[in-house]
């Protein structure tokens, strides 16, 4: 909710380019997707070459490139098992190719989402075997029914929230504690498939990041599993100092109010200073010096001490 410090790009529909195949030597058949191409694009076109190898990936929403990054999988496929080379783009412009054990692929990790700065994933290249097209089409078809009838496809939603508990399943954990149809906000539980966190009500990522906390904490307390998100949180804390789950006294909050709005004032004037020279930069360590003695640090007690009331409940 309070956005990303940075510049945010997206490779969408003119970045999205999927090549006629290349015959491999070892008999496969190699595509190339730019990295906006949606995954299902890339599973229509190996359909329509009758190549096999992608059916699992037939109805997983998002990119080749967030696809190849994440190591995308299903119905006990995985982009590793077909992808042959990425190539991506580094912060400072170079154009990098890593081959499939270059990648490190593991459960939902890649080399290129471990790194500490982001890097953009530009095309993947994936070897598939020849087959036949009605079959690989009819594999598709039946893994997508299985989605249209299992998973919440008709609610927006990140798609599946945990990662999968070594030798258990998330959304079962999730119903078996009770958690089926618990809501923060906007956001829920499905009711259809637990492991789905669903905006069903114009929720926000403070509402979404509220539940996800809510479910890891109770499937921790019932069961000594800790879930741990599949999905990549990205961007700043929008939820300012009212944080669903976490709750101030009355007498707290109207500090806390009457707090913020002396440090605003104060902040968006003495920013308007340091901007047209009125204030020298050499006092920036008393501005903020001034912004703490007007009550950052007990406005930060505060929410302390309301964190640690809702963690001892």
């Amino acid at each position: 909710d309070g956005g990303v410090r940075g510049l945010v790009l997206q490779l969408g529909e003119l970045f999205s380019e999927v090549s006629d195949p290349v015959p491999l030597p070892d008999g496969r058949v190699a595509l190339t997707a730019q990295g906006g191409a949606t995954l299902q694009k890339l599973c229509n076109a190996a359909a329509d070459y009758a190549l096999s190898g992608l059916e699992f990936a037939s109805g997983i929403p998002g990119t080749v490139g967030g696809a190849a990054y994440m190591n995308a999988g299903a119905y006990g496929g995985e982009m590793k098992d077909v992808i042959t080379h990425v190539t991506a783009c580094l912060p400072d412009g170079r154009t990098v190719a890593y081959s499939n054990e270059e990648m490190d692929f593991g459960y939902r990790k890649s080399k290129i989402n471990q790194q500490p700065e982001p890097i953009a994933i530009t095309s993947v290249t994936v070897a598939l075997t020849p087959g036949d097209e009605e079959t690989v089409r009819a594999t598709m078809r039946e893994f997508s029914a299985r989605r249209r009838e299992k998973q919440p496809l008709t609610l927006p939603s990140c798609g599946s929230t945990f990662k999968r508990p070594e030798g258990r399943f998330a959304g079962t954990l999730i119903e078996e504690c009770g958690l089926k149809g618990c809501r923060v906000g906007g956001c829920s539980v499905s009711t259809l498939h637990a492991g789905f966190l669903v905006n069903d009500q114009q929720g926000s990522a403070c509402d979404y990041l509220s539940l996800i906390a809510q479910v890891q904490k109770t499937v921790y307390e019932k069961t000594g599993v800790r879930l741990e998100p599949e999905v990549r949180i990205w961007g700043e804390d929008g939820c300012d100092w009212n944080i669903p789950m976490i709750v101030e006294t009355a007498e707290e909050t109207e500090t806390l109010n009457r707090i913020m709005t002396d440090i605003n004032t104060y902040r968006e004037e003495m920013t308007h200073k340091f901007i047209t020279g009125q204030e020298s930069l050499d006092n920036f360590d008393a501005f903020v010096e001034q912004i703490k003695s007007q009550g950052i640090e007990d406005a930060i007690q505060i929410k302390q001490d309301a964190l640690d009331r809702y963690l001892a409940r």
